[in-house]
Parts: C-alpha cells; structure tokens; sequence
C-alpha cells in the first residue's frame, strides 16, 4: 500500500524536461529515424501515401516536381514492403544533416530545389504541410535529462487521529521536533545535492513517438537540509505507471496531460550513515510489525510547458527543454510490496466530464450525460483517469489520491485550446467539477443504491490545486462503525458520483475490482531472445516479467481469465495495428512472455476477462483508462558475421572505431547532435575502456548508460568489445585504477568538464 502508509513526506515544486525530439517521428511522412528497427536515414526520405497529400496533390505532381537525379523508389523492408518513397537526396553526410535538421523545411540553402514538393505534403500529427516543420523538432539539442528545480518537502503526514490525517506544515502548531527537521528539506537528484550541474538522472521514453512508458534512471537521490543529509541512495528505475491524458482542460495534448512515476530506494541501495534520520523516522512512527525494505517515491509531473515554436538560427544550438510542476511523496516501503504499484484498489474513468469537440451530447440518452459541455477543447474526451484507493478497516478510514487525477485549468485563457509555453504568463487553478459523492454498491446493484462513505468537493474554492500539491493530494475519509458496511467492503465497489447539469447524477468513476499489473512494466531484450530467461527491466540482468494480480486489493491466488491485447507499433511508430493476443489463464504472480522473432515495440493491454472482442474505444485510450499494460521493446539483430562469426567466410574483418560509427553510433549522432565521434579521439585505450564501461550490460540501470534510449543489441555490444580487444592489456591497467563503486560518481561528477564524447 506504499504512498499510504505513514508517515507520508509530502514534497512539491519544479522540474525541468530536456528530452531529445529528433526521434519522434512528428513530422511523417518525412522519415530520418525508425524507432523499431533503431535506423536512421541518410539521404532523409519522404514517403508518398494518399493520408498525407493534401487536396489535388498526385503522384504525377510529385514526379513532375522531383528534382534531377532524384526519383520514387519502392521500400523493400518486411515492414514497410511496397511503400513509395523519395529521398531528399542533398542530405548526405552527418555535416549536411545537423545543419538541416535545425532549420524549417523550405528554408534551407542545402535542399532548395525541394521546396515546392514540401508543400504538397500534409502532416497530421503537426496539421500543417510539411512546408516550415523544423526534422529536428522543438529540443533537437536535448540531453535527455530530468531535473528537479526547488523541490521541497511541504508537509509530512504521520498518521491518523481520530479517523483524521495527522498533518503538519509549516503554519501547524505544536509541531514535532522530528518533523521540523524534514519541514522545508530539499530533494535532489544530484551527486553533490548542493549542485545543480551535477544532476544524475535521464528520462527515456520507451517508444519515443508514442510515450505511454516513460522511464527514470537516477544515480542519486538525496533529501538535505541546513548541510545535513536525511536521506541518500540510489533508486531502482521510475516508471510512468498512469497517465492522465485530460488533466489540464483548455489545453492541447500532450501540454494537458500529466501522469506518476513509482519507483523504490531500498535501504542496500542508501548511504545509511547519510539517510538514518528519515530511516529512523519510517521506524518511529511506521508499521512496528512490518520489515522496513527502504522508501517508496511517488513523483507526479503536469502542467506541460514547451516552446514548439523555435528558430534555432535566432535561439542558438542549445536545448530547448519543457518545464513542469512537481509533486508527490516519500513513505515506507515494506517487504512483499511492489516496486512500481503502489497496492490498493483501483477506480476507472467511466462516464466523461468534458464535451470534446467532434462529439455530440446523446439529448435522449441522458444517462450518459456530460458534466460540462465544453467544445472548444481539443482532447477526444475527457475521463477521469485511474484513481488509486485504499479501505483501512482497521483505521474506519477510506484514503483516495487525487494527485494525478482532479482536473485543473489554464485561468489566463479562457478560450482553448492552448499550448502553453514556459515564456508566457500561465496560471493554473483547480478546474470546478463540484461536489463528488462516493458510494459502496453491490456489483450488480442500483448505480447510486448502497452506502454513502463520504462526499469531497472540487473547485478552486474549497480544494485550491496549491492543497493538493502540498499535502500530496491524499484525502482521508471516516468509515461508520458498521458491522454491515465491514462485511461488504472486502466484495462491494466503490464508485465516485459527480452531477451534470440537469442535477443528475453521473457515475464519473467505478472500481475495476480485478487490477492487472506487473512491476516488470518496461521490457528489453534483443531479437531472437529467449523469452523463458526473461527480459531486461531494472538492470541488464535479465529476469521473467510477473503478473500481479489482485482482486479488490488482494492477490488471486486462483486462476482467473485474462485476454491479452497487442497493441503493436509500425510505420516508423507512428502507427498501430491491434490484434488479440492471448486468452489465457493466470494468477498472482504467474510469469508472462511475449514473442522476440522480431525488432518489435509494442505494449501489451491486459483485459480481466475473457473476449474474442478487441475493446472498441482501442489505443491509447483503453489504455489510459486502466494503466493495465506492460511496454516490450525487441531491439534488432545486424549482419556482424564477417566481424563476430569465425564461420563467416569473410572472418575476421577488422573492426575499427570508424566501423563503429557506421554501424551504431551515428544514428545516435544525427539524433542528438551534441555526440560526436571522431576516430582520433576513440582509438586509444582510455576511450576503449571508457565505451565499454558505459555500454556495458553492468551499467544498463545508470544515468551515464549509452545510448540513454537503452537502443543497444546484445551484438552490437559484442561488436564494441570485438574493437576494443586490442587495448585489452591496457583496459586492465585502468581497471586496476578504478576498483571502488565511487569512480561511477567521479566520473559523472566531472562529466561537464571533461566529457570526451560531447563537443
């Protein structure tokens, strides 16, 4: 029940996003990178399909207006097979391409006479032609990494009183000396907390097109205050578990979204000397009966600000990263619990809230009627996203978060939809749905029968977002002291009412009794893996990926029917295909697998029930509406034979740093232009130790990991070892240097001021 549990450090305040945008594939059908097969393309290409030519357009117009030398070319890969395509034939070198991919399309000296086709080509994703979309996007100099700004602890929770949160900030009376300690703490992700340049934490999305499964990967994480450590260690990865795709009303997706990241620091991972008093604290005031495993951390990120519009001939090549709020908490993490769920039960969006524009209100099916009726808004439909709960029969108390789930709003634009940027003034407030009934009601009982547990309000009023924020967005309801209401807890729903505006009640939440989850959500293996042996989660060790599954809060320890649905992403991933994958039998704890034949990535939607019927509203939404689904990235195998395979009639071929870059890295240097590898710089045993060391299956959990995207085959590390043989002596005269764990942090430390692969 992790974030539950007591007591429960509330933090709040900022965070910077740099991610690296070039891979996002925004702009097809211009094609530079394919995120399955882990590929660049150099000449650029531009595919020809009937989706993305605007009203008159024609192939024979295409054809009259190529330039000399270039011409339509058939795609000949499996999955692409058939495809027209041309390439943008100027680009031909990693030089012309970073040049190119800063400045919008039909203003570049480098690819003028294809100005005019750029024209003829309609993007949906950016609704506009392809005519000035920038290839590398809005952050092509991202760094991929994730920063905390002001972070700090706002109010500490230690228990329940009286069926009431205990709850203490700043403005408390009578506060305890423990807790005024922790009171106004800094959180960081610094391997010096005192310094911002030393941030050791990357963000990485899964499939960078599509981000349903977003990943931290942290060297360090440490809460200070008055030069004191509290607490100090490396946390096991985040991941993106819920996302709420609606939360800010009047603004444009992906800016109105937000979502939580869960992740654990277990006490091996700390520094105890430097994290004994929140440790001591956990112990004080915690579960006395329970073993303390380390700390569970929720992180909730929204309010999206991003500068789309950029010129980089004016701004500069640097980075352009998005800026976000941040909340959420530190609280105990006990033996049994799971590292990236945090337990409990489970509601789900039923009937929507907001009117999205394309839909009309159902006038003679009022049941399904809307609480507000908003068209200017641009989300498809606005439901509540997972709510997570938990019922402490022990305590009479009903605990409900709301961090990642009330709906908020942009109250300097009233008219939408917006996409803010972190240059304009923007304020945000709570969004007035009104008041809220929860109710326990038999699964096949009348909707609003059953027993009133409580009634809460959202509005900017009487729930500020700002008291969401600062005591972690958990509210606490009292329980009757009822023999019958105990009995039906345990088999009963909880479902959450709203009114619309008729004065009739809504069913704006209901529980899904069954939760479907696994804390193997993020998953990577190479092509042709045994999928028995497992894949990589949390480390480069590989390890089965397990269901959980529970039944209104408890593990099923009977086999129960589970449809799985794969949700499969092509075209450079900016497509899908949907098809049933599985109808199977599970329980708690059975493992799963999924084939490997080929590069792949695709998520798996888990149904907990039995159905030859694939769910109508489809991705992403029946994916956000429960977070019921893991993420499987198969990366590719290459044609290394002639350099790893003693059979290969060409074996051995020599491998050098320059068959390096053709090979692996220079993808990885026209997606993050800041990365360059020139061979006179690599050919020497410091550099050979040091891209073993970071490319090493050892190191695939750090921050320093390359490539961050974690894109790397099994054979292409094999290939990075093959060259660095011959600096084999030498690699162990630096080993022998750097025997201690702490070289890990010296070396990231000093990364900004020596980094030999950043220029």
């Amino acid at each position: 029940m992790s974030h539950y549990h007591y007591p429960r450090v509330n933090f709040t305040g900022n965070c910077v996003i740099d991610p690296a945008t070039a891979n996002n594939s925004w702009f097809i059908p211009l094609v530079i990178f394919d995120p399955i097969t882990i590929e660049h393309f150099l000449p650029p290409r531009v595919y020809i399909h009937d989706g993305y030519l605007i009203p008159g357009a024609t192939k024979e117009k295409i054809m009259e207006l190529l330039p000399e030398g270039c011409e339509l070319k058939e795609d000949t890969t499996t999955r692409r097979r058939g495809a027209t395509y041309f390439e943008i034939m100027p680009i031909q070198d990693e030089f012309d391409f970073k040049e190119w991919a800063r400045i919008p399309l039909g203003e570049s000296r480098l690819d003028r006479e294809y100005w005019p086709l750029y024209h003829l080509f309609w993007v949906p994703t950016n609704r506009t032609t392809l005519h000035g979309c920038t290839p590398g996007y809005w952050n092509y100099y991202g760094s991929m990494s994730f920063t905390y700004v002001g972070v700090k602890v706002s109010s500490v929770a230690l228990g329940i009183e009286n069926q009431k949160e205990l709850i203490f900030d700043d403005s408390s009376d009578n506060i305890p000396e423990s807790v005024q300690q922790v009171l106004g703490s800094t959180l960081t992700m610094n391997t010096d907390p005192k310094d911002d340049s030393t941030n050791a934490c990357v963000m990485v999305d899964h499939l960078p097109t599509m981000a349903m499964h977003t990943q931290l990967f942290v060297d360090r994480l440490s809460l200070w205050k008055d030069d004191k450590l509290l607490m100090c260690g490396r946390p096991m990865k985040g991941a993106l578990r819920i996302v709420n795709a609606f939360r800010v009303v009047n603004q444009n997706m992906p800016f109105a979204g937000s979502g939580v990241f869960y992740s654990v620091l277990p006490i091996e991972q700390m520094d105890e000397e430097d994290s004994g008093y929140l440790l001591d604290m956990f112990r004080d005031y915690g579960d006395q009966g329970r073993q303390l495993k380390g700390v569970f951390v929720r992180q909730v990120l929204s309010e999206i600000e991003e500068c789309r519009d950029i010129d980089y001939r004016t701004a500069g090549n640097k980075p352009n990263p998005a800026h976000s709020n941040l909340s959420g908490s530190l609280s105990p993490w006990y033996e049994g619990e799971m590292m990236s769920w945090p337990g409990g039960r489970q509601l789900i969006g039923d009937a929507p809230y907001i009117l999205g524009r394309n839909e009309k209100l159902d006038e003679e099916n009022r049941s399904l009627d809307l609480l507000h009726k908003k068209t200017v808004f641009d989300a498809p439909v606005s439901l509540m996203t997972p709510c997570v709960f938990n019922v402490r029969k022990d305590l009479g108390i009903l605990q409900l978060d709301l961090l990642n789930n009330f709906p908020i709003r942009n109250r300097l634009h009233s008219q939408g939809p917006i996409e803010p940027s972190p240059h304009d003034d923007n304020e945000y407030e709570t969004y007035p749905l009104g008041k809220m009934v929860i109710k326990l009601e038999a699964p096949d009982g009348e909707p609003g029968s059953g027993f009133h547990l409580g009634e809460f309000s959202i509005s900017p009023g009487e729930t500020p977002r700002e008291l969401f924020y600062n005591n972690g967005g958990i509210f606490v309801f009292p329980l009757a002291a009822s023999d019958d209401l105990n009995q039906r807890l345990d088999d009963w729903n909880v479902n959450i009412y709203g009114q619309n505006s008729l004065g009739k009640k809504v069913r704006l939440w209901k529980e899904s009794p069954i939760i479907v989850t696994s804390d193997q959500s993020g998953l990577y293996c190479t092509q042709g893996d045994d999928p028995v042996k497992g894949y990589c989660s949390y480390s480069g060790k590989r390890e089965p990926c397990r269901l959980r599954i529970f039944d209104r809060g408890r593990p099923v320890n009977d086999l129960i029917d589970i449809t799985v649905v794969e949700i499969k992403m092509n075209i450079s991933g900016s497509q899908i295909s949907e098809k049933l994958y599985r109808n199977g039998q599970y329980k708690d704890g059975d493992a799963i697998g999924f084939g490997t034949y080929e590069p792949l990535n695709a998520i798996y939607l888990f149904l907990p029930y039995k159905t030859s019927v694939i769910p109508s509203q489809g991705y992403p939404v029946a994916v956000i509406r429960t977070g019921f689904f893991v993420n499987l990235k198969v990366l590719p195998i290459h044609d290394f034979g002639k350099y790893l395979d003693p059979t290969h009639e060409d074996y051995p071929t020599e491998v050098t740093f320059k068959v390096l870059v053709e090979e692996i890295f220079q993808t990885f240097s026209l997606l993050s232009p800041t990365m360059i590898f020139h061979e006179e710089r690599f050919e020497n045993p410091f550099m050979a130790y040091e891209l073993l060391k970071r490319t090493s299956p050892e190191n695939w959990d750090k921050s320093w990991y390359m490539p961050v995207t974690r894109d790397l085959s099994a054979d292409e590390f094999a290939l990075i070892q093959k060259w660095a043989e011959k600096y084999h002596s030498s690699e162990e005269n630096l080993q022998s240097t750097e025997k201690d764990d702490s070289s890990q942090v010296h070396y990231h430390t000093h990364l900004k001021k020596a980094d030999y692969f950043k220029r």
